[in-house]
């Protein structure tokens, strides 16, 4: 009963504390705060249990808290005590459940192997019959209308525990926005809202950021501060930032050193040298599962903004598919997206044209195809 009270009791002061905290405490520090206070409760109803002389054992008989090995003087004890291990003056014997031992430590190893297997096999059937021993005992016959009382109102605390914190975090929210709101330059709490997301909750600020966007090109605060991030301050500009940064994310990790050498915008003319240190074409002409047959490259300030090679059409070891115009098209869609359009009626020819790079894709009198790939890129 006093662990079902504890219990109760440090609930109750769960909630008196939130509520005094309620408006700088977190979710989780109130979900922390529960815990402590429902098991710190009942911890104290156990402790005066026992100390009340209430202490009921499940299991039913002493337990023994310690190893459980022969060598241990306590554990000896315990196993005399709990099975009953008696010497006869008589015969001179210990007796153990009614057989005759002529020495103890004989006695305390039958014991001893009876403890350990009924560890294993008898918990379950113990504790149905401790339980049942609960049931019917005197303790609870007295209490019973206390642990009735007691624990209706704590199975019902505990099943809308959840709902509480919920309600609590609404109320918190709600409020701390109200607070806000007549410093904030906004004329409402949505837009508070929408102010709190872009600009830390100041409404005139979220206004010329906005206003700042829109001249730029950008259609969300966030996106224009990102582009800033790397120094670009138009939408067009950014876009080619973007794709630099998916090629990068893409091939610049590559271990094929031709395809290293060409990503645009992000390879450097070292890169490139690499790959010839190391025979160049006539020993590594892999470029995406085709075979490279020629190449011409072109930088600024170091990075790669534009290249031209011819790529052969029979198949690589590790190419699904002969080089063709449409399987071109579709690997180059990261450089050159995916709008492109035909150029002259005999389909020998196309062209991409995007916010960040020219393409062409043309066949080659060499007997492959030529690709040219050009970033749009102003400033490097």
């Amino acid at each position: 009963m006093f662990v079902l009270l504890g219990c109760v009791l440090g609930y109750v002061v769960y909630l008196i504390v939130s509520f005094s905290f309620f408006y700088s405490a977190s979710s989780s520090t109130l979900e922390f705060l529960s815990i402590v206070c429902i098991v710190g409760g009942g911890i104290i109803g156990f402790k005066t249990t026992h100390k009340a002389g209430g202490g009921i054992n499940l299991l039913g008989g002493s337990t023994f808290h310690g190893a459980k090995e022969l060598g241990n003087d306590a554990y000896k004890l315990h196993l005399i005590k709990k099975y009953k291990i008696e010497k006869n003056e008589v015969l001179g014997k210990y007796v153990l459940a009614n057989k005759l031992y002529e020495e103890l430590e004989l006695a305390l190893n039958v014991a001893h192997e009876k403890e350990l297997s009924k560890k294993n096999s008898n918990d379950a059937p113990r504790i149905e019959k401790g339980i049942a021993k609960v049931i019917e005992s005197d303790f609870v016959k007295k209490n019973l209308r206390y642990l009735i009382l007691g624990g209706i109102p704590l199975i019902l605390l505990m099943a809308f525990h959840s709902d509480l914190i919920e309600q609590f975090n609404i109320y918190q929210y709600e409020s701390k926005l109200k607070s806000q709101l007549p410093n904030s330059g906004c004329y409402s709490i949505k837009e508070l809202e929408g102010a709190l997301a872009e600009v830390n909750g100041d409404c005139n600020k979220l206004k010329r950021e906005k206003e700042k966007a829109k001249s730029g090109g950008f259609a969300y605060i966030y996106e224009m501060n990102e582009a800033a991030k790397h120094g670009v301050t138009t939408k067009s500009e950014w876009e080619i930032v973007e794709n630099s940064l998916r090629l990068k994310e893409k091939y610049m990790n590559s271990k094929n050193s031709l395809e290293n050498a060409l990503v645009i915008l992000n390879s450097t003319d070292e890169d490139l040298q690499r790959h010839k240190d190391s025979g160049g074409l006539d020993v590594s002409n892999e470029w995406r599962g085709y075979e490279m047959q020629s190449l011409t490259a072109q930088y600024s300030s170091e990075k790669l903004i534009s290249f031209q090679a011819v790529i052969s059409t029979k198949y690589m070891n590790m190419s699904p598919k002969p080089a063709s115009m449409s399987s071109i098209k579709s690997d180059l869609s990261t450089e050159c997206g995916y709008e492109w359009r035909l150029l002259g009626s005999d389909g020998d020819a196309y062209v991409s044209d995007t916010s960040y790079s020219s393409c062409e894709i043309s066949k080659s009198s060499r007997g492959g195809y030529h690709i040219a790939v050009f970033s749009k890129r102003k400033k490097y």
